[in-house]
């Protein structure tokens, strides 16, 4: 007789870590998933990778595949390298100017003798920038999204 209040404590605290792992467990998976089951615990808003993808466009991925296969191999975002850096650069520059520039510097610097482009052609050892006057206005625009749309995500995902 003496043994059974101790036994019944021993099966209250049993029974007692089942349900606290399954309230765990719960928790856990209520965490998880949104209502439909969709959502999981890695993609909410203080995941870095959740945010770079659903903040990113379709104009700034495509940005981003043109920046890689045009200026990738004299540009970066936020360092001097070649040439400039161009985080921001939509926002430094007219978009005419831009348009003209990137389609055919040559002719910004030794023609027009615009102030600007010298300047720049100076700074950075008078180092030619390949031509592209292949590339459309909308393309151009793709380029400079990415430029000045990478570096607010990566400023908003700094925060989290």
């Amino acid at each position: 007789m003496k043994y059974i209040p101790i036994i019944l404590i021993l099966i209250a605290s049993c029974t007692a870590d089942v349900n606290r792992t399954y309230d765990k467990r719960e928790t856990f998976e209520t965490n998880t998933k949104n209502p439909q089951g969709e959502l999981r615990a890695k993609d909410t808003l203080t995941d870095s990778n959740y945010l770079k993808r659903n903040m990113v466009s379709e104009e700034i991925k495509k940005g981003r595949e043109l920046f890689n296969a045009k200026c990738n191999s004299c540009h970066e975002l936020n360092k001097r390298v070649t040439g400039p850096a161009l985080a921001n650069i939509g926002e430094k520059r007219d978009r005419e100017w831009l348009y003209a520039f990137i389609r055919n510097s040559d002719s910004i610097i030794n023609v027009a003798k615009d102030s600007i482009a010298v300047s720049v052609y100076k700074q950075y050892g008078e180092a030619r920038m390949s031509l592209y006057p292949d590339l459309t206005n909308d393309e151009i625009d793709y380029i400079l999204s990415y430029c000045d749309g990478a570096v607010m995500i990566n400023k908003v995902v700094e925060c989290y």
